[in-house]
């Protein structure tokens, strides 16, 4: 079985969001989270309606400001699937993003953003 390393961060450019993604990368959450939190960029939201929608208004509002981390893949589709939702609601989409597990074979939908 081939297994794959991340060690280069290509789409955030953020340098305070990219140290934390690093330490994510090197089991260090704690300290991430950490991090993040002295510099005022840890939200909780306890009900999870609200906590998703939330999530995902923001990130259509400035992507280049969010790092959304989730436990596993179950939370991560979900907020995909409300951020694709709410980038068609705010027009920045003109169609949702059809995604998969991606393995060597699998072929995944883009969106066109406008």
């Amino acid at each position: 079985m081939r297994t794959a390393t991340l060690d280069e961060f290509i789409r955030q450019e953020a340098p305070a969001l990219k140290a934390a993604l690093e330490q994510l990368t090197r089991d260090e959450g704690c300290d991430a989270v950490d991090y993040l939190n002295s510099q005022s960029r840890v939200y909780e939201i306890g009900d999870r309606k609200e906590r998703i929608s939330e999530i995902s208004l923001e990130y259509v509002r400035s992507p280049e400001k969010m790092l959304v981390v989730t436990q596993d893949d179950a939370p991560r589709c979900e907020l995909n699937e409300a951020i694709h939702r709410t980038m068609l609601f705010k027009d920045k989409v003109t169609e949702l993003c059809k995604t998969a597990s991606m393995s060597e074979n699998d072929v995944s939908q883009c969106v066109e953003i406008q």
